[in-house]
């Protein structure tokens, strides 16, 4: 049975007369002027944004970047392009402030969202597909986002939190709709309108609450929020061939954009401090712990010779004159590893702790950047996790930029052979 959100009564005793239009507003905007139903499906899920007019701001209006998507005034992006950019401006001014397990029954539930403008409240029914969805998300999903040891944190803690935030309600609905599409038998790497309403109200609401201090109740569905986000950021490629994916396809403003929301959740981290005794996720904060270098961990002579001189990784090489030193640290730990899941958890450890300097690189498309990354994919290419597609058709991309580009350079050809065995 649907249960609808409350509206508040200034919503409907609102006048309904039409503003002056916005004539040269962008197209994002223009879609969300479109007149419907209550009881239709819209995009951002709200009437007073129905009836908004954009305020024209170039190269982004304000509504497009609350909402997380890209401004199309110039038709350069397709209407509703997801960004990562509308979650990760918000992290910046966050204020500091201190075996298969059988998972809980899931109730009907019913959850109060308030909007992202005016103080007004969003108009949304919970369906039974909804309560659908959050079954396969504690049956089906979670299995395939953590291990065993912490399989019951997500299967029931998440999904409590879940009924009492909205911002995590939504979340964990888009990562278990983008699931299903990759279960489909023809893989379709474009968001389905409801998988993007989700994502993109998730976003917004996630937006509204850490525009103000964090209340400590708060914390943990936070975390577990900016960890799903995480997912469904590295997740979503729409590349289907390598051609189609960084660093071979034309440059885009999406390039990277996983990243992005990477620097996001390290904020979020020292905000919420998963580490404290009474958080839900210590377990998981204990686990990261574990695959952090640390000077009784595997050093730099684990490396290949060839790998050590390309890099100059040398005696007096150091994190702090050497931007390539924090990866190839990481990646000594990483060699010689059997189990996929372990391997993951190293990609991330080599995500966390990457620099500025090496990020910059990456971005300028540096060779050597680009092989220490295709050797952190390479692991996990071709994974039983399908939110890690992204490793495959990347590697196999960077392995066809560097063959075309820097084919002349005898040294990263030779260490490209395997990063080129493991994503064919």
């Amino acid at each position: 049975m649907s249960v609808p959100f409350p509206s508040s009564k200034k919503a409907v005793s609102r006048s309904l007369s039409a503003p002056k239009r916005s004539r040269q507003g962008c197209g994002n905007c223009k879609l969300r002027k479109v007149k419907v139903g209550r009881q239709a499906f819209t995009f951002f899920n709200s009437l007073s944004d129905q009836r908004l007019k954009c305020d024209e701001i170039k190269p982004n209006c304000k509504r497009c970047t609350i909402y997380g998507v890209f401004c199309n005034y110039d038709r350069q992006y397709e209407d509703l392009q997801l960004s990562c950019n509308g979650a990760i401006k918000i992290f910046q001014k966050v204020p500091n402030s201190p075996n298969q397990i059988t998972p809980s029954p899931i109730s009907p539930i019913v959850i109060q969202e308030s909007g992202t403008s005016r103080g007004s409240k969003a108009i949304y029914q919970i369906k039974d597909k909804d309560l659908e969805l959050l079954s396969k998300f504690q049956t089906r999903t979670v299995l395939t986002i953590t291990a065993d040891k912490s399989l019951r944190i997500y299967q029931n803690e998440i999904v409590k939190l879940a009924c009492s935030f909205p911002f995590l309600m939504h979340a964990v609905l888009a990562l278990t709709l983008m699931h299903d599409r990759h279960l489909s038998i023809k893989l379709d790497t474009k968001q389905s309108p409801i998988e993007a309403f989700h994502w993109y109200r998730s976003i917004a609401l996630f937006n509204s609450r850490l525009s103000a201090p964090v209340e400590p109740s708060e914390r943990d569905a936070l975390w577990a929020t900016a960890a799903l986000f995480g997912v469904i950021a590295f997740g979503h490629v729409e590349a289907k061939t390598p051609d189609e994916a960084w660093p071979l396809a034309p440059p885009s403003s999406l390039d990277l954009n996983w990243l992005k929301m990477s620097d996001g959740k390290k904020e979020i981290w020292n905000i919420t401090q998963p580490f404290r005794a009474d958080c839900v996720f210590q377990v998981l904060a204990l686990e990261y712990i574990t695959f952090l270098p640390t000077p009784k961990g595997p050093g730099l002579e684990a490396l290949p010779s060839e790998l050590i001189r390309l890099y100059n990784l040398d005696a007096s090489s150091t994190v702090d004159n050497n931007p390539y030193h924090s990866a190839a640290l990481t990646l000594a730990k990483s060699l010689n590893i059997d189990c996929q899941y372990t391997a993951i958890l190293n990609f991330w450890s080599f995500v966390r702790q990457m620099g500025p300097d090496y990020r910059k690189l990456l971005e300028q498309k540096d060779p050597r950047a680009l092989l220490l990354l295709a050797y952190f994919y390479a692991p996990i290419c071709h994974s039983q996790y399908w939110w890690a597609r992204r490793t495959t058709v990347e590697c196999q991309a960077i392995c066809i930029y560097l063959e075309t580009y820097h084919g002349h350079e005898t040294n990263v050809q030779i260490l490209l052979q395997f990063p080129k065995m493991m994503c064919k």
